[in-house]
């Protein structure tokens, strides 16, 4: 992936998170929102619950925190000591920004059938961002050291679904907007490829 596609990205990303922090708090957003929370949690279910549940467990912070020291470990065996570096302020820098846009944005969480009860703001939705930033950096890293494209398309594979299950289950547990979840997405996106356009990475990612 050249830098002027790096470059593309990032700047479509900023722009369309831009657009969602302007207009979440519009009367079509809000309807959106709440017609797809109405429409998802009418899947609701004890097996379903529970496994929402379970993969809002592994989004939170500790725990995404407990998988980057295992990454790190993995790369310190390895012998990848830049990657992380990279690793390192790529997923602290996201938990930062989150604290930070939560404060400036400020925005109340959702009461349509609270299954869980969550406290703080709801925009961007911190799991959604742990989640996309630290699979899509595990990601990004891994691939430049999978030889084989079986092995890249597998963990491409699942970690889009990791990122899209979790944010779907803050959705469903009824703790965030879905424009919570995207506004998440983008923001971490616009990190990530931040990061990955200044990183001194020596190898290709294609």
């Amino acid at each position: 992936m050249n830098r002027l596609t790096l470059l593309g990205i990032v700047i479509l990303s900023f722009v369309a998170f831009v657009l969602m922090s302007v207009f979440y708090e519009s009367r079509v957003i809000i309807q959106i929102d709440e017609w797809l929370i109405q429409h998802i949690q009418r899947m609701e279910s004890t097996i379903l619950t529970n496994c929402m549940k379970f993969f809002s467990f592994i989004g939170s912070g500790w725990v995404v925190g407990i998988l980057a020291i295992g990454v790190i470990i993995l790369l310190i065996l390895l012998k990848h000591y830049l990657e992380i570096i990279i690793l390192v302020v790529t997923v602290c820098g996201s938990v930062l920004l989150n604290m930070y846009l939560k404060l400036l944005f400020e925005r109340a969480r959702p009461t349509i059938h609270p299954i869980i009860i969550e406290t703080g703001y709801s925009f961007p939705s911190g799991h959604s961002m742990n989640a996309f930033t630290f699979y899509g950096i595990v990601t990004l890293l891994m691939w430049r050291h999978l030889p084989s494209h079986v092995g890249r398309i597998l963990l491409f594979v699942f970690s889009l679904f990791m990122i899209l299950t979790i944010g779907m289950s803050r959705i469903y547990l009824g703790v965030h907007y879905p424009s919570d979840v995207i506004g998440a997405y983008l923001a971490s996106c616009t990190w990530l490829i931040v990061v990955i356009f200044v990183a001194p990475l020596k190898k290709s990612l294609n």
